[in-house]
């Protein structure tokens, strides 16, 4: 049974009990951006007596938080409050892992999450609009949108409250939806509840993660678990691996949208060196199926996978193998005599010769997921594959800077099994 730890909101006392007993009890929960020196599991029992005698604010900004979101809350008529910094004994590995994969759970659950915006003050002629949001320090949007760990802070709560750096009340999510709309590109009606945002795509999903940044390489997979409804190990350490096992677990969710991103203008290069591989000689706008990281899905907002064109892959979906991604991707007699042309001429004829070998042998490929064209009508997402191998086939993703919108997709045409080679990371 899944173990839970509480401050008591109003000895700033913590304790532990089952999160069901928590659930019952009604328990506060803080969402808040991580200053420079919190107050962490280890030192928080030497600032309980303090915290008690404090009467107004604190002169450390730190425990000034921690005492106005206890106080906020018992204001509420809630005894029990949950703040990640001082919650979790982050030394204990297994309770760090339990946490990591619980805590989507422990926000939606909450009866209430308070979030603290550090750097906004409130201001009369700031009421509406994403203005609202501002920081005092920067002039920019609140540095608390640009967290990955508040993604899922913002969207597993029923009810959130926001509050300014002198606990100050702005607003609900509810209330601030469309503002929220503005700032973070997810639809006001996920915001609002009058849609799960659990029907949206991976990609689209991926897309509200893109310009959002965590401390640690690995947390912004981790940070991902809970929206995707997976439960995964943590292992601090995997580096960009950590985004590469989020889409493994991803691939079993039957939604091609997890393909669909486009590679941003300046190419893979920096920070993502590829172990060399003597089979594949990747151009400067080519990839695998796989994207590195979440900035890839910045444009994919608008991705649904719902529509009446989707189509039954006639040998299933796609799986991961040490190569790379197979699945119903290969036309059977696509192959030419110059199929491996590309890999040979590269920098022994001019690059435009060579793309215009590689362009004629390319794969045209598509996905079951549709994106509204400039029109507004919906289309499908069509991806071009390169033939790097004949037997067994293989190919890489080409053009990887964007993609073709189509009127639908076709599963008669992939007749065979074929694997589009992932590039490894170090």
């Amino acid at each position: 049974m899944a173990l839970m730890r509480c401050m008591n909101t109003a000895t700033f006392e913590l304790h532990t009990s089952t999160q069901i007993d928590f659930k019952q009890r009604g328990y506060a929960i803080l969402s808040h951006r991580w200053g420079a020196e919190e107050i962490l599991f280890s030192q928080i029992g030497q600032f309980a007596q303090e915290l008690r005698h404090t009467k107004d604010r604190h002169v450390l900004p730190q425990l000034d938080k921690i005492l106005g979101a206890c106080n906020t809350a018992r204001q509420q008529g809630l005894q029990w409050m949950w703040i990640d910094n001082c919650c979790i004994n982050k030394s204990d590995n297994s309770e760090l892992s339990e946490s990591i994969n619980s805590m989507f759970k422990w926000y939606s659950e909450a009866v209430v999450c308070l979030t603290y915006l550090s750097d906004v003050r409130k201001s009369p002629s700031t009421t509406n609009g994403s203005q609202i949001f501002q920081s005092f320090e920067t002039g920019q949007i609140s540095k608390w949108f640009t967290r990955g760990w508040t993604l899922q802070e913002l969207l597993a709560p029923s009810k959130l409250l926001f509050y300014d750096t002198d606990w100050n009340y702005l607003g609900t999510k509810l209330e601030l939806a469309g503002s929220l709309e503005d700032v973070t590109g997810i639809s006001a009606h996920y915001l609002t509840g009058e849609k799960d945002f659990r029907v949206a795509c991976i990609a689209a999903k991926m897309s509200w993660a893109s310009k959002r940044e965590t401390t640690r390489e690995e947390d912004m997979a981790y940070s991902l678990f809970g929206i995707f409804n997976l439960h995964l190990p943590v292992q601090y350490g995997e580096g960009k691996g950590a985004f590469l096992r989020l889409q493994d677990a991803l691939m079993n969710k039957n939604d091609e949208s997890l393909f669909a991103w486009k590679m941003p203008s300046e190419g893979p290069g920096s920070p993502y060196q590829i172990i060399p591989d003597s089979m594949v000689d990747l151009g400067p706008d080519e990839w695998g199926l796989l994207a590195p990281s979440p900035r890839w899905y910045e444009h994919c907002g608008k991705m649904t996978i719902q529509h009446k064109k989707a189509v039954m892959r006639q040998r299933g979906g796609f799986t991961r193998t040490p190569q790379g991604i197979s699945g119903p991707i290969s036309k059977r007699n696509h192959y030419v005599t110059a199929v491996l042309t590309g890999l040979t001429v590269v920098g022994a004829i001019p690059f435009q010769i060579w793309l215009a070998v590689r362009q004629r042998t390319t794969l045209k490929y598509t996905l079951n997921c549709w994106e509204p064209d400039e029109s507004g009508s919906m289309r499908a997402v069509r991806l071009h594959l390169r033939p790097v191998r004949k037997d067994p086939p293989m190919w890489i993703r080409t053009s990887c800077q964007g993609y073709d919108l189509v009127k639908g997709a076709a599963s008669t045409d992939y007749s065979a099994v074929g694997t589009v080679w992932q590039p490894q990371l170090f």
